[in-house]
């Protein structure tokens, strides 16, 4: 039976594939799994991802200009002048812009944010002044809240 097949071009009767055949095949089914694998995966991170406007808002730093003077980190008036723009600079970057009601920016005004960004503002001034005058206010408003 074996020599009745020998010189044809087509397939036996029996419809077999030879080994060939079935390699192809498997490699075909193979890289489809792991092109199906690749794009789940895909669609899944892009399902999971957080979208850059739900981020945290401690990752977004707020830039307020303050203008000032040489002679504000001398004259013990300027310094304590140059302090109350830092602040008033510091509650606008934390969000307590001019336009917002006054229980907002009294909110503004005692958040962490705003003494921590008025703290970097005076130590990057490296004024002793101005930090003995900040400790001061600081001590004060202490003492007032106290009571």
């Amino acid at each position: 039976m074996h020599s009745a097949f020998i010189g044809r071009t087509t397939l036996p009767p029996t419809g077999q594939f030879d080994r060939r055949h079935i390699r192809i095949l498997r490699d075909v089914m193979s890289a489809t799994w792991m092109l199906t694998a690749v794009i789940g995966g895909l669609i899944l991170l892009l399902a999971i991802r957080t979208p850059a406007v739900a981020q945290d808002d401690d990752t977004i730093t707020e830039h307020v200009a303050v203008s000032w003077r040489p002679g504000d980190l001398t004259d013990a008036a300027r310094a304590k002048a140059l302090l109350q723009r830092l602040s008033a600079a510091s509650i606008a970057a934390c969000g307590g812009d001019s336009s917002i009601s006054a229980p907002l920016k009294s909110v503004a005004e005692n958040s962490a944010c705003h003494r921590e960004s008025l703290r970097r503002a005076i130590q990057s001034f490296h004024s002793p002044l101005l930090t003995r005058l900040a400790n001061a206010t600081d001590a004060a408003n202490t003492t007032d809240q106290d009571r």
